[in-house]
């Protein structure tokens, strides 16, 4: 089952493309894609912060910026890999933190994760 995480935060849309099913495995790389769309007439700079458990990498890095262009609503796509080393619980609440700079928008994803069954 693939999951569609879609959120209206009034400057910028996102969309949360889980990919594959909400599970993680130990070691085993975990793909996302993050769809941002501007909805205002000006340039975006966002900026975007996983919040993960310790141990847990984030590629290409747990903070990362974004440009969005004026024209068009622009619209960019990102996608993250994720590894969790160790997985001690059968559930995981991420969160995806993206603020716009220049604007007090601070939008917050979840992102609930299970562990796989092996």
């Amino acid at each position: 089952m693939r999951v569609f995480l879609y959120i209206d935060f009034f400057i910028f849309n996102a969309v949360l493309d889980y990919v594959k099913d909400p599970y993680i495995d130990e070691n085993t790389s975990r793909n996302f894609r993050l769809i941002l769309e501007n909805n205002i007439g000006q340039q975006q700079w966002l900026n975007i912060k996983w919040h993960v458990p310790e141990g847990w990498k984030v590629s290409p890095g747990v903070e990362t910026s974004v440009y969005l262009d004026a024209s068009h609503m622009g619209k960019t796509q990102l996608s993250f890999d994720i590894i969790a080393e160790s997985l001690q619980s059968s559930k995981y609440d991420l969160i995806i933190e993206i603020t716009s700079n220049g604007h007090p928008t601070k939008a917050l994803i979840p992102v609930t994760l299970l562990k796989g069954a092996k």
